[in-house]
């Protein structure tokens, strides 16, 4: 079930490398700390830049593996919060633009 206010990335799909830091939209979690598309918990953020809108939906992961299925790439993640590793495809993951972004995401 996707969440509403859920969209595929805004950028056409990049590929990510192992050790990258990334957002992944978090289909089902509602405990973990979760963060809008630019990294900043509900709250933070600059107002004049964006940065505080929501949907805050998004979990700050690094990518440990990268895959290459029959149709498409996909990676194996860490999550930083305690939700463990999991399956990320590229559609569903952001970058994180912005240092502030990286630092504000919980850990």
């Amino acid at each position: 079930q996707i969440p509403a206010g859920a969209v595929r990335s805004s950028q056409p799909f990049r590929r990510y490398g192992v050790g990258d830091r990334v957002l992944i939209c978090n289909h089902a979690a509602r405990w973990s700390n979760l963060v809008n598309r630019h990294g900043f918990p509900d709250g933070q953020g600059d107002a004049s830049l964006d940065e505080r809108g929501g949907p805050h939906i998004y979990a700050l992961a690094t990518v440990t593996r990268i895959h290459f299925g029959e149709n498409q790439q996909y990676y194996t993640v860490q999550r930083a919060d305690p939700g463990g590793e999991q399956r990320a495809d590229a559609e569903w993951m952001e970058p994180i633009r912005t240092a502030r972004g990286e630092a504000a995401a919980p850990q």
